[in-house]
């Protein structure tokens, strides 16, 4: 940790321990605690007081990117800050539902936080802005569809989206690159950090599809969007009281659906695991459906 400047005023206001537990299995040995630091100065005094690292680490437990984090006039910081880094994630580290799949996505929107997971061990969390309240993102289970690398909104042209990663063709609902205030702000897509972003993107699985674009031959990575978010209630990461709390996700992550199977391909070889889930409405390409993301219109073919 980074000496203080003078310029900061740090109020110690009350601490929580953290326990960072698991399905099915026993609890981490790893532990730690939180509490509120007082801030003034922002931007430039927010970096120079906490190093590149930590400032990450805030971005994830306020639930904000840097330019908003700047704004805050306290911030959620851990009593320590030498811990892995999935230690200090809401979720659960093993989540034993989800070990017999090669990857799967989980949006805890109560939270407000994703993770990233491989035959059940998280690999990854981020902070998410979901929808607000006016345009809430759906709960339940979908499946990544096609990416792009950018695209323009079609609620307004001016929002440039990075990364985009689509989920919902129909709906038009995407994971993309965009600004988290610290609260749900979408149009019901899922906003994520440019770095949780461009790593999804790379890292998730797209549907494969017939040549004629007329039919879903494989399912995508699966995503779970667990629970809706309580807009009436405070914000349950600024509470130190909540924050030692792991979540509970469902005991059967996928039963609804298609659940996709272990991948017997290599991933180099551009196939995706999963069991074929037919998304097209006969006679309709499901690439060319007026999908949005809230924003985004569908491509004319498959990208890759």
């Amino acid at each position: 940790m980074s000496h203080h400047r003078c310029a900061f005023v740090v109020i110690l206001l009350t601490s929580a321990t953290i326990l960072v537990s698991t399905v099915g299995g026993s609890p981490s040995t790893q532990t730690g605690g939180y509490r509120f630091e007082e801030l003034t100065g922002g931007s430039r005094e927010l970096h120079r007081h906490f190093t590149e690292g930590e400032v990450a680490l805030l971005e994830k437990l306020n639930r904000r990117d840097v330019g908003n984090l700047a704004k805050l006039s306290r911030v959620v910081r851990p009593t320590a800050w030498d811990l892995d880094d999935l230690a200090y994630s809401p979720l659960p580290r093993h989540y034993a539902p989800a070990a017999p799949y090669q990857e799967l996505i989980v949006v805890h929107q109560p939270v407000q936080v994703f993770g990233g997971y491989e035959y059940g061990h998280l690999v990854r969390w981020g902070p998410v802005s979901s929808g607000k309240r006016e345009s809430p993102t759906p709960d339940g289970l979908f499946y990544l569809t096609w990416r792009s690398e950018g695209r323009n909104s079609t609620i307004d042209p001016d929002w440039f989206m990075r990364w985009y990663y689509n989920f919902d063709n129909m709906r038009g609902l995407s994971f993309h690159e965009y600004i988290l205030p610290g609260r749900p702000a979408s149009h019901g897509c899922v906003r994520l950090l440019a770095r949780d972003a461009k790593w999804l993107y790379e890292w998730g699985e797209p549907w494969q599809v017939e040549d004629d674009g007329k039919a879903v031959v494989t399912s995508g990575t699966p995503v779970l969007i667990v629970g809706r978010y309580d807009f009436d209630a405070p914000p349950p990461w600024q509470s130190l009281d909540s924050l030692h709390r792991t979540v509970e996700l469902p005991p059967h992550p996928l039963e609804s659906g298609s659940a996709p199977q272990r991948s017997t391909t290599s991933r180099s070889s551009g196939a995706s695991f999963g069991a074929a889930r037919d998304g097209a409405t006969p006679g309709v390409s499901p690439l060319s459906r007026a999908g949005q993301c809230r924003g985004r219109a569908a491509p004319e073919g498959p990208l890759s």
